[in-house]
């Protein structure tokens, strides 16, 4: 009977740089660098999504030689442990795909680069576990 009353807790909250990375991307499609911006915004969702991954308790593994996983490949991990739905993921996957054409320089309007953004800060705003690092906590460590 002791077992019914325990309450679960939740994770603690996990750290995300995506903030300032989105923030970045803003600045950068204002002055029109189009490139830059797809670059930050790509970065953005990477760090969000390996930020969801270290709260549900499935981070990606390290391959020798890679420098970070795809965003592609951290959201398809989170599909499969059931943290995204199918709509959520093919959203994922569009804002990937704005982004990776704007890094490698084919055209995209700006309006759809700053509807990624949008969408992007619309699953952070979604998230309240998921923290922005203060600039102090940054000093004190």
């Amino acid at each position: 009977m002791a077992a019914l009353c325990v309450h679960s807790v939740p994770p603690p909250p996990v750290e995300c740089h995506a903030q300032s990375l989105l923030d970045q991307a803003s600045v950068a499609l204002a002055n029109r660098a189009f490139i830059e911006c797809g670059c930050y915004l790509r970065e953005a969702l990477r760090e969000y999504l390996c930020a969801e991954c270290l709260y549900h308790g499935c981070p990606p593994r390290e391959k020798p030689g890679v420098f970070a996983a795809s965003p592609r490949s951290l959201a398809s991990l989170l599909k499969r442990r059931n943290v995204l739905d199918a709509d959520l993921f093919e959203w994922i996957v569009e804002v990937v795909d704005v982004s990776n054409k704007a890094v490698h320089l084919h055209f995209v309007p700006p309006s759809r680069l700053e509807a990624g953004i949008g969408r992007l800060q619309s699953f952070l705003d979604q998230s309240p576990y998921l923290v922005t690092p203060s600039s102090t906590a940054r000093r004190m460590s």
